[in-house]
């Protein structure tokens, strides 16, 4: 669970890091969250706020652990 909350609060900071300039307000989102999306659903909020690639990583590692690519 420790695990969960972690990179729903990970996912939370970088999609709020990257909505700085904009006038949306920041969303959490869980794992759960992130999983549930389609391939073309994730790059669209990839591109959407921004999400860097070292940003990419650190989520997929959080949500799908070590052996995601």
């Amino acid at each position: 669970m420790y695990g969960r909350a972690k990179a729903a609060f990970l996912f939370a900071v970088l999609v709020g890091s990257s909505c700085v300039y904009s006038a949306a307000p920041a969303r959490a989102f869980t794992c759960a969250d992130v999983r549930a999306l389609s391939h073309e659903q994730q790059a669209y909020y990839i591109r959407a706020y921004n999400i860097t690639p070292s940003q990419q990583r650190r989520i997929r590692l959080a949500c799908y652990g070590a052996r995601s690519r």
